[in-house]
């Protein structure tokens, strides 16, 4: 039988690929712009759409667990340094609409501490590669946040931005063991196991079952599951594990990071 003819071979022995023509441009995603989901899938050939109307997760009440989550060990006071400006940090300047602020703001070459917090203990100090808001938990469980604003992140009700840290009345009768920072969104995790959730929520971030600009305030995702241990976000994404170890996400899938091929507004476990 007569050898098949190979063509596609590569100097070094491994098969060439098929370059496409033109230069692929890389998009710039950010939660400012407009992103069609189904326009997205859609070019995936093989890959329908995702079906909508995803349910809650949800557990009866008398087989969840029983959980108390601990608050770290470490206590002390928080110490600051570096820029302080922050709605220019992350970005290359500050938007015309907030021109007021771009002169606010300064870089503290060395350690500085807060007045507001000369008699509170800190354990634990939240921020992100992608966030120009921080929070704080003291030895107690509550959370405290300050930073850019815009989308709510801080959870004050409100979109004005903060020079200092300051607590979180909508969460101050919860004991929160666990906290994280989106790029404008925040997660909170309770010792029961229950996680809260604010800022921008316009890719779903949130996990509150919904797709809105933004929320203000502190308020549980659509979740009724086993209680939750951990939290994480992404830049417009967020996840939480179970006790049981099950890993859920939700939010923006741009690149696949969820796992899915589509968008979720809700908790979602990952089957892996």
């Amino acid at each position: 039988m007569p050898r098949k003819k190979v063509t596609d071979v590569s100097g070094n022995g491994g098969m060439k690929r098929k370059r496409a023509t033109g230069k692929r441009k890389d998009r710039d995603f950010s939660s400012d712009d407009e992103f069609d989901f189904e326009q997205e899938n859609n070019k995936k050939p093989g890959k329908p759409a995702a079906k909508s109307g995803l349910q809650p997760v949800t557990v009866v009440d008398d087989v969840k667990e029983k959980i108390k989550l601990e608050l770290p060990k470490v206590r002390g006071q928080l110490l600051i340094f570096g820029a302080t400006n922050w709605d220019l940090i992350g970005r290359k300047e500050v938007p015309k609409q907030q021109a007021a602020f771009r002169n606010l703001g300064q870089n503290l070459w060395g350690p500085h501490r807060y007045g507001c917090l000369n008699d509170v203990q800190v354990s634990c100090v939240v921020s992100g590669p992608c966030a120009a808001h921080s929070l704080i938990m003291t030895t107690e469980g509550k959370l405290w946040s300050w930073g850019r604003n815009d989308k709510g992140q801080l959870g004050h009700g409100d979109t004005k931005r903060l020079e200092a840290p300051k607590l979180i009345e909508g969460l101050a009768d919860q004991v929160i063991v666990s906290a994280a920072c989106g790029r404008n969104h925040t997660m909170a995790l309770t010792e029961d196991g229950t996680v809260y959730s604010f800022g921008e929520n316009k890719l779903g971030q949130l996990g509150q079952g919904s797709q809105t600009d933004a929320v203000l305030s502190p308020a549980p995702i659509s979740y009724n599951g086993q209680p939750l241990v951990k939290v994480a976000c992404g830049a417009e994404f967020s996840m939480v594990v179970d006790c049981k170890g099950n890993l859920y996400s939700f939010g923006c899938p741009e690149y696949g990071q969820l796992g899915k091929n589509h968008h979720i507004y809700q908790p979602l476990h990952l089957y892996v």
